[in-house]
């Protein structure tokens, strides 16, 4: 597991909302619950954030 994996896994677990980007070449740990939001691109990322706190 890699330390950015612990740290999603960590957020998730106390109930934080979390986002992975899926860049090439990483993935989601398998034993992890799934992010709150999943996105192929950064920029996708900032729009999910501007449309949860318009």
């Amino acid at each position: 597991m890699q330390h950015t994996d612990k740290i999603l896994a960590g957020a998730i677990n106390a109930g934080l909302q979390s986002g992975f980007i899926m860049r090439e070449g990483q993935s989601l740990y398998s034993l992890s619950d799934i992010p709150t939001y999943e996105v192929k691109y950064i920029y996708e990322m900032a729009l999910v954030v501007i449309e949860k706190y318009k």
